[in-house]
């Protein structure tokens, strides 16, 4: 009997010894071969945190163009931040002010939070500075192979990010200028966002 237990111990031990290790993968590690420019989760990635996370553009615009909405109304709580992960919260403090556009159509933000796109419906309207990103990183002033592979148009886009009563703040793609323009009586594109 005892033969028999060191002998089933040896084969067990020279089995095992003879299985190959397979490493687990990194946490994240999904995350950590990511670079600007890259399809990932329903979009293209255009920012990266340094901490596996990101912001992610639409792959198009959303069709037709939008005016920003609150007409003749400030966004009383919020909706004025201009920083990188700003945007959402833009986004939910226009939605939740519950403006209106002057001519009844959908606001810009609220077209945003409603889009589905590739699977994902977190979208938003990206903040000023999140939008300039877009310009910069995958719009026409991307360097090299990352040249507009965005393909955004050669015009203004919103931000969510109010400038003051009036005016807002919009990104011109054709020539990378930020400004604050009347909120009000006008039209352009929106290009949603998502982070990851």
């Amino acid at each position: 009997m005892k033969k028999l237990l060191y002998t089933l111990l040896a084969v067990s031990i020279i089995v095992s010894a003879c299985k190959e290790d397979t490493p687990l993968p990194a946490p994240n590690s999904n995350n950590s071969a990511l670079a600007i420019g890259d399809t990932h989760q329903g979009g293209i990635i255009f920012y990266l945190d340094g901490n596996g996370g990101g912001l992610i553009a639409a792959p198009d615009d959303l069709d037709g163009t939008y005016e920003w909405g609150c007409f003749l109304t400030q966004v009383e709580d919020g909706g004025n931040l201009t920083q990188i992960g700003s945007g959402y919260q833009n986004t939910l403090d226009i939605i939740n002010q519950q403006c209106s556009t002057e001519f009844g159509g959908v606001p810009a933000a609220q077209a945003a939070k409603d889009a589905q796109i590739n699977g994902f419906n977190d979208w938003y309207l990206p903040s000023r500075d999140e939008l300039y990103q877009m310009y910069l990183k995958i719009g026409q002033g991307g360097l090299d192979s990352n040249n507009n592979i965005g393909d955004f148009g050669n015009t203004e886009y919103w931000s969510s990010s109010e400038s003051n009563f009036s005016n807002t703040w919009i990104v011109s793609f054709s020539v990378g200028l930020t400004e604050s323009i009347s909120k009000n009586s006008f039209s352009t594109k929106v290009r949603a966002i998502r982070s990851f």
